[in-house]
């Protein structure tokens, strides 16, 4: 994983950083953590969360002007995203309404989005729903910028509530000419992501 990857890491959504492991995948920027009893097989099926998109203590979303428009494509693609991490899901595990002995709960959040200046390590935090609302001022628009975007998730015991495992995927997005290329890029990376939070409940339980 790159270096200047590592500044959106502790967002304070998830609660030991420091014991994450990086874990070999097509991308190398899938890090997480898992209790023994997660791949005991103890757990059979999934209880999937929306899917959350968090600020940072120094980005107040009240701070982001959304027009109507802008605001119903945020909402669109919450939506969207929350069904495509379902259809994701379900077609390689089982994903049940309600807690139950053998189930895990899965809760997945967007946690950052940062602009970074190249070639300068220095970082501006924006909320996610600017992104895809295209509500970004005219400095974030600049080109030659990029976007760090971090998703990380939560496993608990559907039950107990207890944590059982957590993990951080992270990738960067190029700014497009316009903020709307931006938003479509920053998408598709999203729709990646869905697939990939799957494959990795596939490959643990």
């Amino acid at each position: 994983m790159q270096d200047h990857l590592t500044a959106a890491d502790d967002s304070g959504y998830l609660s030991h950083y420091a014991r994450l492991q990086e874990v070999e995948t097509e991308e190398g920027r899938l890090q997480r953590w898992l209790d023994n009893r997660v791949t005991s097989g103890s757990y059979r099926k999934v209880m999937l969360d929306p899917i959350e998109f968090l600020h940072s203590d120094d980005v107040q979303p009240d701070s982001v002007q959304l027009s109507g428009l802008q605001q119903q494509e945020v909402d669109g693609f919450k939506a969207s995203l929350d069904q495509q991490m379902l259809k994701s899901i379900s077609r390689l595990i089982e994903v049940v309404p309600q807690p139950g002995g053998d189930v895990l709960r899965f809760k997945p959040a967007i946690t950052g989005v940062s602009v970074m200046s190249e070639p300068v390590n220095s970082y501006q935090a924006i909320p996610v729903d600017a992104v895809i609302g295209g509500a970004t001022d005219g400095d974030n628009a600049a080109l030659g910028r990029v976007l760090v975007i971090s998703l990380e998730g939560k496993l608990q015991d559907s039950q107990s509530g207890q944590l059982l495992g957590e993990m951080l995927l992270k990738d960067i997005v190029y700014r497009g000419e316009t903020d709307q290329d931006t938003a479509n890029k920053l998408k598709v990376l999203m729709q990646t992501w869905t697939q990939e939070a799957g494959e990795t409940l596939l490959e643990i339980l």
